[in-house]
C-alpha cells in the first residue's frame, strides 16, 4: 500500500509541476500579448504625455470659451452703448416735442 501511496504522491507532484509550468507559460504569453512586460518608465512617460496632451486640449477649450464670453461681453457693452444713445436721442426728441408744444401754447 505504501508503494501505491508513494506513486500517487509522485504522480501528483509531477502533474502539479506540469500545471505550474503550463500556467507560467500562459501568463507569459498573456503578458507578451498585451505588452505587460514593457519598461515601466516608458509606460509612465506615455501616460504623462497623454495627461499633458489632455490638459493642453482642456486649456484650448477653456481659452476658446473665454474668448466667446469676452466677445459676448463686448456685444453686450455695444448694445448697452446703443441703448444709451437711443435713450439720449429719445430724450432730445421729447424735449423738442415739448418745446414745440409750449411754443404753440404761447402763440395764438
Amino acid at each position: 500500500m505504501s508503494l501505491s501511496w508513494g506513486f500517487w504522491q509522485e504522480e501528483t507532484r509531477c502533474r502539479a509541476s506540469e500545471e505550474s509550468d503550463k500556467f507560467m507559460e500562459e501568463i507569459l504569453s498573456f503578458n507578451t500579448e498585451f505588452n505587460l512586460l514593457v519598461d515601466r518608465q516608458g509606460v509612465v512617460e506615455n501616460r504623462s504625455r497623454a495627461e499633458i496632451q489632455a490638459m493642453e486640449m482642456e486649456e484650448d477649450l477653456l481659452n476658446t470659451e473665454m474668448e466667446h464670453m469676452a466677445q459676448g461681453h463686448m456685444g453686450i457693452r455695444s448694445l448697452q452703448a446703443e441703448r444709451m444713445a437711443l435713450q439720449e436721442e429719445l430724450s432730445q426728441l421729447e424735449r423738442h416735442v415739448e418745446g414745440q408744444g409750449s411754443q404753440r401754447a404761447i402763440m395764438p
